[in-house]
């Protein structure tokens, strides 16, 4: 149930933010990428039937995006999900994510 909520929320702040004309360097990407994080976990680790999202680079995110929201890629959810968000949020969270993804591996000295 709390992802589900979660996801409402999502859903309900990425029409928000696309009504206020949100830009790639919007700050609110943080607030964005953790409601993301409501359902995809953060840590590669932890099991669960919903994708991490710590081990996408830039591009690997924007074209997952992309693409749930071209309907390349079947989804229950993301579609919509991904639908909602503009070109410039979808930007912002490919950079937000593989900044994230360069900072972990580093961190974990992969990188």
């Amino acid at each position: 149930m709390q992802c589900v909520n979660g996801l409402l929320s999502a859903i309900s702040a990425t029409a928000l933010l696309s009504a206020t004309g949100a830009s790639a360097e919007f700050p609110g990407v943080v607030a964005l990428a953790n409601m993301c994080a409501t359902c995809h976990s953060r840590d590669e680790e932890r099991p669960s039937s919903i994708p991490s999202l710590t081990p996408l680079d830039e591009e690997t995110m924007r074209a997952f995006l992309i693409g749930f929201r071209t309907g390349d890629i079947e989804a229950t959810v993301m579609d919509r999900i991904a639908n909602a968000l503009t070109d410039a949020e979808i930007e912002a969270l490919a950079r937000h994510f593989g900044d994230t993804t360069e900072q972990e591996q580093r961190r974990r000295g992969l990188k």
